[in-house]
């Protein structure tokens, strides 16, 4: 198993972070899935193994291609 490490944690990184967590909780604050399904489901979206999936080891990359997933798919599912 391969060990993520945190990426250092700048003043932009935490403001992409929140952003992108915030949107994320949305997929299963509204009922659009469960909390364990929609980080499953996160993971394959990112392509990257489920016990990573985590807002404390994403980059700014992860952060911006969560919000795309997201919004995508609650767009989708209205």
């Amino acid at each position: 198993m391969k060990f993520w490490t945190r990426p250092e944690l700048t003043d932009e990184l935490h403001g992409w972070r929140n952003r992108a967590h915030y949107i994320f909780d949305q997929l299963w604050k509204s009922g659009y899935m469960t909390r364990s399904i929609a980080y499953t489901w996160l993971s394959i979206r990112l392509g990257i193994p489920a016990h990573n999936c985590h807002f404390k080891f994403f980059n700014v990359d992860h952060c911006k291609q969560t919000i795309k997933e997201v919004e995508k798919y609650i767009e989708e599912n209205k």
